[in-house]
């Protein structure tokens, strides 16, 4: 019988940890039975990571205002706030580290009924990765399931996702997403798409969204699969991308509908559009990908394509011209090894953006990445020319030899589809009468006659 380790990696400044321990107290069998789940161990491992500390202890250091009220009290005020703050500031840092550290081990010291718990001695980990390591090496389950401190598990999470992995005994199960903050909790659209639908020992390659899932907490890995992954030394800041690729070398994936993780939203950090950190990012997206088979590289190309490099050249007019240089030769050697049918599958938008890539036209690429970020680009009229239709995007019929673009970039196909919705429902006079709304995207009917709807 699968046994599961939970490895909660939490920084030592974590003010939710509490929270996190909570939810694995309170894990039940069979997803919601009324007795306590026995057998489940958890490892602590704190993780001191420079970038989070200076970002805490920066903090308070801005916005702090008050924009109404007098002037010079107001001058007044934060004067003896900052004069007080830099009094006793590491004495207000040091008890948040020392709070964290210390529900960790009185937890460890304690584990609630039914849990083993550990907290990995010696000083905390300087990053995520390294603290997964220090838990797996001190883990004893057959399957590992990495959650942050920040999180939480469904009170049936751990035995939704060992169930499965033992009437499967795929490498891994993944589960639903749910996002929280203090405002309340809304399912993650992202993982309702792909784990809306309940897949059993599935191929990795037919699941599309895993190769984009960042999250950890809804995952649980089979143990001697997880040991069998490369270690391909990369730096902390690219290691979901190494867990990404990871996800692709399972033999099979279960998915579950069922919501396995409470996710607390944050703020994302775009990557730094510095040279050096877009050399070091685009240089390992084109080493995992070469490290792929043909069908798992193309899910790794599309999902890339589509996202994360897709986004990069939306920012590309924040960056300095060395580093646009520096985008423009590795995007341009990636672009080398993705097939041309991949390219033509794209949206008219990404068409035109890595057509411009190849071409070196990086002006045309912050203009077309300004129109994109603009409201011009849902007005973009859609023409027809001959059995086609084309959307109207930058460059489109351009006089200017050198701002020319074939027109077939601009071919709408699988865009045009049928968006439809069921408004209301309803029985009357023996009749069952379902009213909605119904349309083609980017084919407005603005006239009766341009429309002809058939129910059967």
């Amino acid at each position: 019988m699968p046994e599961a380790t939970v490895i909660v990696t939490f920084d030592v400044t974590e003010p939710h940890l509490q929270n996190c321990l909570d939810s694995l107290a309170r894990q039940r069998d069979d997803g919601g039975g009324s007795g306590f789940r026995t057998g489940t161990e958890v490892i602590l491992v704190p993780v001191r990571d420079g970038a989070a500390s200076r970002v805490s202890e920066t903090g308070p250091a801005t916005g702090d205002t008050d924009p109404g009220g007098d002037d010079d009290t107001a001058e007044e005020t934060d004067a003896e706030a900052r004069a007080e703050e830099n009094e006793q500031g590491d004495e207000a840092v040091e008890p948040a580290r020392e709070a964290a550290l210390a529900v960790a081990a009185a937890f460890a010291a304690s584990p609630p009924p039914g849990l083993t718990a550990a907290l990995v001695d010696g000083a905390p980990a300087p990053d995520r990765p390294a603290a997964r390591a220090r838990g797996v090496a001190a883990a004893h389950g057959t399957h590992l399931l990495f959650l942050e401190g920040s999180d939480a598990l469904t009170g049936y999470a751990v035995a939704y996702l060992l169930r499965s992995a033992a009437d499967t005994r795929s490498d891994l199960v993944v589960g639903n997403v749910y996002k929280f903050d203090e405002l309340g909790a809304s399912p993650s659209r992202a993982h309702r798409r792909y784990c809306g639908r309940h897949r059993m020992a599935e191929d990795p390659s037919n699941v599309p969204g895993l190769a984009s899932d960042t999250a950890l907490g809804n995952k649980l890995w089979r143990r001697e699969f997880w040991d069998s992954l490369s270690d391909h030394s990369l730096a902390p800041e690219d290691a979901d991308l190494v867990l990404r690729r990871a996800a692709l070398s399972a033999r099979t994936v279960d998915t579950l509908p069922g919501a396995v993780l409470l996710m607390r939203r944050r703020e994302a950090s775009p990557l730094p559009l510095d040279k050096a950190s877009l050399t070091r990012r685009l240089t390992v997206m084109g080493e995992l990908a070469a490290s792929l088979t043909s069908a798992d590289r193309v899910l790794w190309d599309r999902v890339l394509l589509q996202g994360e490099l897709h986004q990069i050249l939306l920012r590309l007019d924040d960056a300095e011209e060395e580093a646009r240089e520096v985008v423009l030769d590795l995007l341009n050697a990636y672009l080398d090894h993705v097939p041309v049918r991949l390219m033509r599958g794209l949206n008219a938008l990404d068409r035109l953006l890595y057509h411009l890539v190849r071409k070196r036209r990086v002006d045309d690429v912050i203009e077309v990445a300004t129109f994109a970020k603009s409201v011009e680009i849902k007005k973009a009229p859609v023409v027809r020319r001959g059995l086609g239709y084309y959307v109207r995007y930058p460059f489109f019929d351009a006089e200017d030899p050198a701002k020319a673009v074939p027109r077939e970039v601009y071919r709408l196909d699988e865009d045009v589809r049928v968006r439809q919705k069921t408004e209301e429902i309803r029985w009357s006079n023996g009749r069952l009468h379902v009213s909605g709304r119904v349309g083609i995207r980017h084919l407005r009917a603005r006239r009766r006659w341009q429309q002809h709807l058939v129910a059967f």
